[in-house]
């Protein structure tokens, strides 16, 4: 039987979704194992303590957004900056041990651990991203940073918000900056203008040809 990686839903109020899930087999190869891309990775920052600087902002933790050739997507928090370029980095996870279901959450973390030469007691957790998360559900919200790396596609190829941390009602005080250049300088509070400006950069970037592209380049 071929391994794959699936999320078991609860059918009852009382029972919890599974984060992760994998067919039993007794003999699978590496080459039926599911692989995990690195889809995107930013940081995340929160205004300063009460005292400080109003406007000042400090980092908070960076989030990295996953999927799984299965094509289930996850996301992590980890509570620390991470300065390797990563993003599109491809990991084959063919040394997991999968005969025991109950760790494959685990497993998974710990690769990508391992491989952003985090620190050992440096624990993460994979979430999975459900795929009925759709942005109407918060269309009266603004987001600080509508950008590519925050906009997915659903089944029907309509595109998705999935930031849903950076969102705030017109007029709201924004808990964390949106990404240089995607969103207006100095903004502090949730404006229509902000989300604008954000969709019209999407716009250039979406009708840049690929050969004029270089100001969208990861540094």
């Amino acid at each position: 039987m071929q391994a794959q990686k699936r999320r078991k839903r609860a059918q009852t109020p009382d029972e919890q979704d599974d984060a992760v899930s994998i067919s039993e087999s007794p003999c699978v190869s590496p080459a039926e194992l599911p692989t995990m891309e690195i889809l995107g990775m930013h940081s995340q920052y929160k205004p300063c303590s009460e005292g400080e600087k109003e406007d000042d902002f400090v980092f908070d933790y960076t989030k990295m957004s996953l999927r799984f050739s299965t094509g289930e997507l996850f996301y992590t928090i980890i509570h620390g900056e991470v300065y390797v370029e990563v993003i599109g980095a491809v990991f084959h996870l063919d040394q997991m041990d999968f005969t025991s279901i109950g760790s494959i959450a685990h497993q998974f973390a710990a690769v990508l651990a391992r491989d952003l030469e985090l620190p050992s007691d440096h624990q993460l957790v994979l979430v999975p991203i459900p795929e009925e998360i759709i942005y109407p559900q918060f269309s009266s919200s603004l987001t600080v940073a509508p950008e590519q790396i925050n906009i997915m596609m659903d089944p029907s190829d309509n595109p998705v918000i999935i930031d849903f941390d950076a969102c705030r009602r017109e007029g709201d005080r924004l808990v964390k900056v949106g990404t240089e250049d995607w969103a207006l300088e100095g903004i502090t509070h949730a404006a229509y203008e902000n989300d604008f400006y954000g969709l019209s950069k999407l716009e250039e970037f979406l009708t840049k040809p690929p050969e004029q592209d270089d100001h969208f380049e990861q540094d």
